[in-house]
């Protein structure tokens, strides 16, 4: 049983390799990085405008990192910042149309990507999947609440 979990585990983190390689080497013609894009996604998913706080929260990572992918951002013209007129000590980062045009290719990637993914699944075997991801997922943050890892 162990060896087949390990088994298991191993097919796991190589899937995840093989779609962040592809993923990377398709969003690589935009000029950005994963970390980039997935503020670009928050972004969209917040309909265009958040505070740097905002980004850190939802993708858990320190202000200061979302800084330094911000001033990239705006330097290739994917995003700009707007003074907040409630609070002049906070911008809102928004999307440029660049950005969200990025934003609308990167989904179409994504959509392909997926569709590939799961070309000979059917619907009942991705219902069976996304039910033995979710458990997993459960798993492993109940093992790490508990300290057990």
């Amino acid at each position: 049983m162990e060896n087949n979990a390990r088994n298991l585990s191993k097919s796991f983190r190589i899937l995840n390799m093989t779609h962040r390689k592809y993923f990377e080497r398709a969003i690589e013609k935009f000029g950005i990085h994963r970390g980039q894009h997935h503020i670009l996604m928050v972004l969209s998913d917040k309909k265009g405008f958040a505070t740097q706080k905002e980004i850190a929260d939802c993708l858990h990572i320190t202000a200061a990192t979302v800084a330094v992918a911000i001033k990239k951002l705006e330097k290739t013209g994917y995003i700009k910042k707007i003074q907040d007129e409630e609070d002049l000590r906070y911008n809102k980062i928004s999307l440029t149309d660049k950005g969200i045009d990025i934003v609308a290719q990167s989904r179409r990637t994504f959509e392909t990507i997926d569709s590939s993914l799961f070309a000979d699944f059917t619907d009942d075997e991705k219902r069976q999947m996304d039910n033995y991801l979710t458990r997993m997922t459960n798993n492993i943050n109940k093992a790490q609440e508990n300290k057990d890892i």
